[in-house]
């Protein structure tokens, strides 16, 4: 319809125009027939879209490549290896020296003498010496002094290592434990003078195949000691150890190995004479396990040979599971041993004890532990559990009757049940900051006695180490314990008969602190103050801790 509009409009204009044109000039026309009026027909424009084909035909081609090698002199540069740089070690010295003085007459020596860092050998040997003669109000002279002596050598062979050590001591107390103004039979100290001797010396000899698969690894071990006091008491013993064990594929690359051994035990005194005593030791094992548990499967066996023979047996069993990587790990134990109870052990427990003392082997029938330790972040870590044991002749001491003053330790016997709840927290920052927190409640059921003497109910302690640019270390230990008993007597003024009473001691409560400057690397100067809080408390009744305490001195590396 637009275009038939369009078209007649044209047509109009042109005749128009024609007309005009017409008009303009003298020329006429006649017409001769009539009027016809006619429009010519007209080609019309599409209205439909078209698409054009842009398609070309392709056209054939040939290609012709003629190779040609092309020769360079082209010669690499060396590159030089990766070199990591290594973490600097420690410089270590030959000489070490720490001295001191403190009240109570109190000079305190630590020296050290060791070889530098070698390929195959290592030498150390040390030197301690503390002493006081202090004096502490109500009872005798408490006097005492440490010193011990140590020397080791080492070396390395290829697959092998050969340690000797030997170790000397004497450690002199005296029995204080008496009332000065009521004890008139006591003229002098030395008659309350104990002093104990102590030497050992120690061979070990053991491969280093590690997770070698073929190779046995093994070790072996001789031990001696001696030690003798001043009232004619004296201990020997001897004793030959060995292991070995393989790595092996019967299950799951599991450890399989034997520990055996053998050890004499001679003990003497003026009063009991000579007991001899042999024991020979079994312990067959298996370990096995994954990236995150392990598993200990074996037993224990004891042959015991002093007055009546004994056979005893335990389990030798170990277990430990990751559930969540070091966050949570779960283990368990369960086992036992045949303890041998000696003159040396007891007198490092209690030095007060008596010089003749009635010794047996403690028992622990079956003893099973179980607990949880981990990480809550990567700086604190902490451990729980329990512990429970049946023990047969446990020992507790008691206040020797054999004098009126109870001037030393006795030892008593009994069957027992033991219940134990521990727990540790550890917090590290670096080599800045450590704090350690530690926790322990005990309970004690021995058959037999009503009252558990010298054993703690419970005991926790608290530790920290603050280092301020290796220029300031300020250190800090406190201790507590308590819910502790002891077996006093009161005696009949007429009959002169002793009846036992129990005596509850009190907490004790111990609060350390240390401080050090270092001038330089090798020099510095140290304070101690021990009991801080002045607190007499007593860790054995009837002897008392000295009171507050200061020693300071230096130290010096070379």
């Amino acid at each position: 319809m637009k275009a038939l509009i369009k078209n007649t409009i044209i047509v109009g204009l042109g005749l128009l125009l024609a007309s005009n044109s017409f008009a303009q000039t003298t020329n006429s026309v006649t017409l001769l027939t009539g009027y016809d009026p006619r429009l010519q027909d007209s080609e019309k424009m599409s209205d439909q879209p078209v698409i054009n084909d842009t398609t070309k035909p392709a056209q054939g081609q040939t290609y012709q490549i003629n190779a040609k090698e092309v020769k360079a002199n082209y010669r690499p540069d060396t590159i030089s290896a990766v070199k990591m740089k290594s973490e600097p070690l420690a410089k270590l010295h030959r000489f070490y020296l720490k001295a001191g003085f403190g009240n109570y007459l109190t000079p305190y020596v630590d020296v050290s003498i060791n070889s530098l860092r070698h390929k195959t050998d290592a030498y150390s040997f040390r030197y301690k010496h503390l002493s006081s003669q202090g004096i502490i109000s109500g009872v005798g002279s408490p006097w005492m002094s440490n010193n011990e002596a140590f020397a080791d050598y080492k070396h390395i062979f290829k697959q092998h290592t050969i340690q000797l050590a030997g170790e000397y001591k004497r450690n002199v107390v005296h029995y204080y434990g008496y009332n000065p103004t009521l004890d008139t039979l006591i003229t002098n100290r030395d008659s309350t003078k104990q002093i104990y001797n102590a030497w050992n010396l120690d061979v070990n000899f053991f491969s280093r195949y590690r997770t070698d698969s073929i190779n046995w690894n093994h070790n072996a071990n001789i031990s001696f000691y001696h030690i003798f006091d001043k009232f004619g008491s004296y201990e020997t013993k001897v004793s030959v150890y060995g292991g070995f064990n393989k790595m092996t594929d019967l299950f799951a690359r599991e450890f399989m190995g034997v520990n055996l051994g053998y050890t004499y035990l001679n003990t003497h005194n003026d009063s009991i004479g000579d007991r001899n005593s042999h024991f020979v030791d079994l312990n067959p094992y298996m370990r096995v396990g994954g990236d995150n548990w392990g598993v200990t499967v074996g037993a224990k066996f004891t042959l015991a040979v002093d007055s009546i023979p004994h056979f005893r047996a335990f389990p030798d069993i170990k277990f430990h599971w990751n559930i969540f990587r070091q966050y949570i790990t779960l283990y368990a134990e369960a086992g036992g041993e045949y303890k041998r109870n000696s003159f040396l052990l007891m007198s490092k427990e209690n030095p007060f004890i008596m010089p003749v003392v009635n010794m047996r082997n403690t028992c622990e029938f079956i003893h099973l532990k179980a607990g949880v330790k981990g990480q809550f972040f990567d700086n604190m870590s902490y451990n729980v559990g329990i512990n429970f044991s049946y023990i047969g002749d446990l020992h507790f001491y008691v206040n020797d009757t054999t004098s009126y003053f109870q001037r030393g330790f006795n030892v008593v016997y009994a069957n027992a049940t033991y219940f134990n709840i521990y727990g540790e927290l550890a917090y590290m920052l670096g080599e800045k900051l450590t704090v350690t927190a530690k926790g322990n409640y005990h309970n004690y059921s021995p058959e037999g006695m009503s009252v558990v003497y010298h054993r703690p109910a419970w005991d926790a302690s608290l530790g920290a180490r603050y280092n301020l640019r290796n220029k300031l270390i300020f250190t800090l230990d406190l201790y507590f314990r308590g819910g502790q008993f002891a077996r006093d007597f009161v005696t009949d003024t007429i009959t002169g008969i002793k009846s036992p009473i129990v005596v509850e001691l009190n907490p004790q409560v111990d609060l350390n602190l240390g401080a050090e400057y270092r001038i330089t690397k090798n020099i510095s100067v140290w304070v101690n103050f021990n009991n801080m809080a002045a607190w007499r408390y007593n860790r054995w009744y009837n002897y008392p801790t000295q009171q507050f305490n200061v020693i300071g001195g230096f130290t010096l590396g070379i």
